[in-house]
């Protein structure tokens, strides 16, 4: 690595402070590391801090993450002594993060070489407290998933409202959410409203932040450009009928905890959209019985499972047109 791409010092004193914090919580992620790791070193913005949080990973995680470290002085790594999760695991290092800007990325994702560059260029310029690029889907993908998140066709950066937030976690409302997003967060404004990840959520904890952030007031812009590779796993990706009832009990919960935070903040407004928001969560966990009661072939389980369907008929018959059209769509 040249000189140039190290953190300069001033004369006589410490290393300048980072203007990114990149944040690497990993679980099991000896295979991935290296790569994602490669891509934040290799960013044209070279202002920037490493952090890495293994959360009690039983593979040689920490051994890679410890050779990483060794080869380049921006990278540090912090440890959990057993699994916590992402929200704790991010938190650690939001603790320790000396950036001016927070930038979480996944384990096993890749970003533009020059992604830090043009956001942090970007943040600055519009007065952003957060700002996102669109992701690029990699990897196996069930059909009707989208190839990629568009944050913007327009190509201008526009301000993302609460209200656009919740409504793209709706199932199968013909977009992507944009809990997806892994948008860079200025430090000060974290540290003003003491804001952090929810460590009782494993699903939905990125939305519930941000959603957190735009009730307090915070700037969220979308960036036109897509930086930010998202390599999904055939386990990410399978949402079988067994894994899927964790996902949607993590939604519902998340649902519960926004409704929480909009009356705190007088937002009853989003009363109405936070109903759509559970009960289509709800009605997704209710096809998931029915499948499985199908495949049982229980006659009586499932008359039984039709009639308890949360959201009626009007509700069952809005998300049977919607999932078809789901299951046709292949891109965005």
């Amino acid at each position: 690595m040249r000189p140039s791409d190290r953190q300069r010092a001033l004369p006589g004193g410490p290393p300048t402070p980072p203007l990114v914090s990149v944040v690497v919580p990993v679980f099991n992620g000896a295979r991935s590391l290296a790569r994602a790791v490669c891509s934040l070193t290799r960013q044209t913005l070279s202002q920037l801090e490493v952090l890495i949080v293994d959360d009690g990973s039983t593979d040689d995680s920490v051994r890679v993450a410890m050779e990483l470290a060794a080869r380049d002085p921006r990278i540090r790594l912090l440890r959990h002594r057993c699994n916590r999760g992402q929200s704790a695991a991010r938190n650690l290092a939001l603790e320790q993060a000396r950036g001016r800007w927070i930038a979480p990325v996944d384990a096993d994702d890749e970003i533009d070489r020059e992604r830090l560059r043009i956001l942090v260029e970007s943040g600055e310029t519009c007065g952003a407290d957060l700002i996102a690029d669109g992701v690029h889907f990699a990897g196996p993908r069930q059909p009707g998933t989208p190839a990629r998140l568009v944050t913007d066709a327009n190509r201008e950066p526009r301000l993302l409202t609460v209200e656009v937030l919740i409504e793209s976690d709706i199932p199968l409302n013909g977009r992507c959410s944009y809990g997806y997003l892994k948008p860079l967060i200025r430090r000060s404004f974290l540290e003003r409203w003491r804001l952090r990840y929810d460590e009782e959520l494993r699903f939905e904890e990125d939305l519930n932040l941000y959603v957190r952030a735009l009730l307090h007031g915070g700037r969220f812009l979308l960036h036109p450009q897509s930086l930010y590779r998202y390599n999904q796993t055939p386990v990410s990706a399978s949402r079988d009928v067994q894994v899927l009832p964790k996902v949607v009990d993590q939604a519902l919960v998340n649902s519960r905890r926004m409704r929480e935070y909009a009356r705190l903040h007088r937002r009853h407004d989003l009363d109405g959209l936070l109903d759509r928001h559970e009960q289509r969560w709800s009605t997704v966990l209710w096809f998931n019985r029915l499948k499985i009661a199908l495949r049982g072939g229980r006659p009586g389980d499932v008359l039984q499972t039709m009639l308890d369907c949360p959201s009626g008929l009007r509700g069952l018959l809005l998300f049977a047109r919607d999932r078809a059209r789901s299951k046709a769509q292949t891109v965005l």
